[in-house]
C-alpha cells in the first residue's frame, strides 16, 4: 500500500515571492545542467565512467571541506561568545543555537525537489 501525504502551504506574498524565487534558481540549474547533457550527447561524445567518479569524488571532498569550515567558524564563535557574555546571556546563545539547528534540518521539506520535477510551479 503506497501512502501520500499532501502539505499544503498557505505562505504570506513575501513568502510566496522567496519561494517562487527558490523554486525557479533551482529549476533554472537543472534545465541549464540537462541542456548542457543533451549537447554532449548530440555531439556524440559520451561521459565516461572514469570521470564520473573522479567529478563525484572531488565534489563529495569540497562538500566535506565546506561542512568542516563551518563546524570550526561556528566553534569558534561560540568560544569568543563564552568568553564575552556572562552565562544566562551564553544559556540564551545556546538554546537559540539548538533551536535554529533543528530547524535548518526542516528547511525546505524538499520543496526545491519537487520544483525540479515540475516545468511550472503551481499553487496546487
Amino acid at each position: 500500500m503506497n501512502r501520500a501525504h499532501v502539505i499544503r502551504l498557505n505562505p504570506t506574498p513575501e513568502q510566496e515571492v522567496y519561494f517562487r524565487k527558490a523554486c525557479g534558481v533551482a529549476r533554472h540549474a537543472y534545465n541549464w545542467a540537462l541542456a548542457r547533457w543533451k549537447d554532449y550527447r548530440a555531439e556524440g561524445k559520451w561521459v565516461k565512467m572514469k570521470d564520473l567518479k573522479a567529478k563525484t569524488i572531488r565534489g563529495g571532498l569540497a562538500r566535506l571541506g565546506a561542512q568542516g569550515a563551518n563546524f570550526f567558524f561556528r566553534l569558534a564563535s561560540l568560544m569568543v561568545l563564552a568568553r564575552l557574555l556572562g552565562p544566562n546571556d551564553f544559556g540564551l546563545v545556546g538554546m537559540v543555537t539548538a533551536f535554529t539547528g533543528v530547524l535548518g534540518l526542516f528547511r525546505d521539506f524538499g520543496l526545491s525537489s519537487a520544483a525540479i520535477q515540475h516545468a511550472e510551479v503551481t499553487n496546487d
